[in-house]
């Protein structure tokens, strides 16, 4: 049974984690405000149709790309 670090408890997760996660939407002004007021996250604009976010020493945690899914289209 895997715990997470500092408790007995299980984690709900199990084995799996997080690597990133790509994001398409056109509310990239929305995601921004997100992102940094509300998260903390870190944000780079790499172009007018990308961005990304990460919040620790992983480069990219959080990838959007402007799109009309408005959801998440790949995670890793």
């Amino acid at each position: 049974m895997n715990t997470y670090e500092g408790h007995d408890a299980p984690s709900v997760f199990g084995a799996v984690h997080l690597g990133y996660m790509i994001i398409e939407t056109n509310r990239f002004a929305d995601w921004q405000r997100f992102g940094t007021d509300a998260i903390g996250m870190h944000h780079d604009a790499l172009s007018r149709d990308l961005m990304r976010f990460r919040l620790d020493d992983q480069e990219c945690r959080f990838l959007l790309r402007r799109g009309l899914a408005e959801d998440v289209v790949v995670t890793g």
